[in-house]
């Protein structure tokens, strides 16, 4: 940690407050969503993919107090050392020495020059010079990979926990994890919050076109970015010149709409609206709230119909409409 932000964390304490480099506000939007969310909708476990030293988890105990449980996936051995010495004193913070992928294989590991981009991708040919000296393999190990879908089965029978928030970051392996989640997309995920690649420093690593068109194909729709993050030559003083950049990568958003899904789970309603609201999607907050409370009312308009019906209806529409017309309609305005 540098002296500056050594200094800025003792700042925030005295003062309560946030503080970020000029030009840096993403991260600290990021964070502020993610305390409102975790505590908001009182999240349980929090699955941390690609931990590196344990920096995500770290930010979670002590900027963001949050209490529940981690488990942390690094498959490094030497980096995973690290990261379980951290976690030694935390019983709720449980160290996998694992690489998740799409499935379950033999694969070989690279470990960069800086641990941060170690990958199961090998290094871009064609490596922006900004990026070639970190980004060098100096070992491999050989390990066997295993899937989301299946960590996250073993994990739920192990902690019952039930209100899991998932974290990837994996240097390009994102959507070859979220490929090996299809059981875990489909029936227990509402909102993906991604990073997404426009250029990548990585072999073969796939770009936000085929992320987009692989959740999109499995009910997510796209709502759009948390964060850009530009890529720069650093030639030019920002201070006196302001540009454009090209987009490197950003933080994605996907929603299961519930309108075009057709979605009529009250309580997973509730978790869309809870999400876009933390995420600062309003619009989509409020037509998803709107969806809820009309299924809410049909629910009761169902119910109350079953126990006052003098006899069985054959026309659902009309039974409705007859039973509005009478007392029901002055009991559901008043309600």
């Amino acid at each position: 940690m540098s002296r500056k932000r050594e200094i800025a964390d003792i700042l925030e304490k005295i003062f309560k407050v946030r503080m970020a480099a000029k030009g840096s506000v993403g991260p600290l939007l990021e964070d502020d969503y993610l305390e409102r969310f975790t505590s908001t909708y009182q999240i349980d476990c929090v699955f941390d993919i690609g931990a590196n030293e344990g920096q995500y988890a770290s930010k979670l105990r002590r900027k963001l107090n949050y209490e529940g449980l981690i488990i942390s996936f690094e498959p490094v051995p030497d980096v995973a050392k690290v990261l379980k010495a951290r976690a030694a004193r935390d019983p709720k913070w449980i160290v996998a020495e694992l690489a998740l992928d799409n499935s379950v294989h033999d694969a070989t590991f690279k470990i960069m020059h800086r641990s941060t981009f170690s990958s199961l991708h090998d290094p871009s040919k064609n490596i922006d010079q900004q990026f070639a000296g970190m980004n060098k393999v100096i070992q491999e190990i050989r390990l066997t990979t295993e899937t989301l879908d299946n960590a996250y089965k073993r994990y739920k029978q192990m902690l019952g926990f039930t209100k899991p928030f998932l974290k990837i970051d994996t240097q390009g392996s994102e959507l070859a994890i979220l490929q090996g989640a299809e059981r875990t997309l489909d029936e227990r995920t509402l909102c993906i919050v991604c990073e997404a690649s426009f250029f990548t420093v990585y072999q073969d690593a796939p770009l936000f076109p085929e992320l987009e068109l692989h959740l999109r194909n499995r009910g997510f729709s796209f709502y759009g970015f948390l964060d850009v993050q530009q890529r720069s030559t650093r030639k030019l003083d920002k201070r006196k010149t302001r540009g454009r950049e090209r987009f490197m990568q950003a933080d994605a958003v996907f929603f299961k709409d519930p309108v075009e899904r057709g979605i009529t789970d009250t309580r997973a309603i509730s978790i869309l609206v809870v999400a876009a609201m933390v995420l600062g999607f309003f619009d989509f907050a409020l037509e998803a709230e709107r969806v809820e409370r009309l299924l809410r009312l049909e629910h009761r308009i169902t119910r109350r119909l079953a126990e006052n019906a003098p006899s069985p209806c054959p026309v659902w529409p009309f039974c409705f409409a007859r039973n509005l017309r009478s007392h029901w309609k002055v009991r559901f305005i008043s309600s």
